[in-house]
């Protein structure tokens, strides 16, 4: 749920900043990386498009470090179980295998 709420605030700021700005090619590429972004899909990549967009539309200088930090958070962690990419390619699970202990235990001989 976390990772969908950041999603969602990222889309909030692309589409302000794309709204901010009257070209209709900025406005349709930063809604559409912002849709992408806000679905889930192709998370990674809509999220580097995304920061990469919003860096170049960015109208102070902490808006481009917090589009960036965002940006970069969703790009590493994925998309999250409510996404596009969670229904097209499965959930990531990570299986830690059980370490097998081949080595017979050591016998005490402290008797000696």
């Amino acid at each position: 749920m976390g990772l969908l709420l950041l999603r969602v605030l990222v889309a909030f700021l692309m589409v302000r900043q794309a709204t901010i700005f009257s070209g209709w090619l900025t406005g349709a590429v930063g809604l559409t990386s912002a849709g992408c972004l806000l679905l889930g899909f192709m998370t990674p990549i809509s999220a580097v498009v995304t920061g990469l967009f919003g860096l170049v539309l960015s109208a102070s200088r902490v808006d481009a470090v917090e589009m960036i930090a965002l940006t970069t958070a969703i790009a590493l962690l994925g998309p999250g179980a409510f996404s596009i990419d969670a229904r097209m390619f499965g959930r990531r699970e990570v299986f830690i295998p059980e370490r097998g202990n081949t080595a017979p235990a050591a016998t005490d001989r402290s008797d000696r």
